[in-house]
């Protein structure tokens, strides 16, 4: 991409990127990559159902933030020495 314009970040765009990073942990570099790897790989082997590919997003989101609120590589675990 040579040239990155508000056009390029459509709804969509947004709603992906910010489920990545909640699945990942907000705090934590190695969970966004993780939970980008997952969110992008999952939704290619659903796209049966990309029709709904929102609400698949919210239920991730709602799932997390009940689940796992701290992400998936919590920052307790990730210390080392403390």
């Amino acid at each position: 991409m040579g040239f990155i314009s508000p056009d390029n970040f459509t709804f969509l765009v947004s709603v992906t990127i910010m489920t990545m990073v909640i699945a990942g942990g907000m705090d934590n570099i190695l969970g966004v990559i993780v939970g980008a790897f997952l969110l992008t790989l999952l939704p290619e082997k659903l796209r049966a159902f990309s029709d709904y590919r929102i609400l698949f997003f919210g239920i991730t989101v709602i799932a997390f933030l009940m689940i796992r609120p701290q992400g998936l590589f919590p920052q307790r675990l990730r210390r080392y020495g403390d």
